[in-house]
């Protein structure tokens, strides 16, 4: 499956939780920007399929530069849901989703266990 086929599923399951939500092809920072008018909030998604047990936002100089643009968004939208939406390859369900704040990703994410443990 491809980046922006996982992008599309998420952006579904958000809008099957009443959001109304654009994805960004080809963008720098974020893949998908969600509003939940429930809750009045704006949530600013960077959509990633992990195939490893482990995300290190420090595997490639992409990576590491899409973090920071994240991290800047959340100190420049104060209010907003910044986020990174992470897709495990190979898992069906609601399993295969899990979300992780760009703060705390400093240290690698282990799926299933969270960040730092291995």
């Amino acid at each position: 499956m491809s980046a922006s086929n996982y992008e599309r599923e998420y952006k579904e399951l958000l809008e099957g939780q009443g959001a109304f939500v654009i994805r960004s092809a080809g963008s720098k920072a974020v893949d998908l920007v969600a509003y939940f008018p429930e809750s009045d909030t704006l949530h600013y998604i960077e959509v990633k399929a992990v195939g490893e047990e482990s995300f290190r936002v420090t595997r490639s100089e992409k990576l590491k530069e899409q973090w920071l643009e994240m991290k800047r968004l959340v100190k420049a939208l104060p209010g907003a849901e910044v986020y990174y939406a992470l897709r495990r390859k190979g898992i069906r369900g609601s399993g295969a989703w899990t979300t992780v704040e760009p703060k705390i990703l400093r240290k690698p994410y282990h799926w299933g266990k969270g960040v730092g443990k291995s």
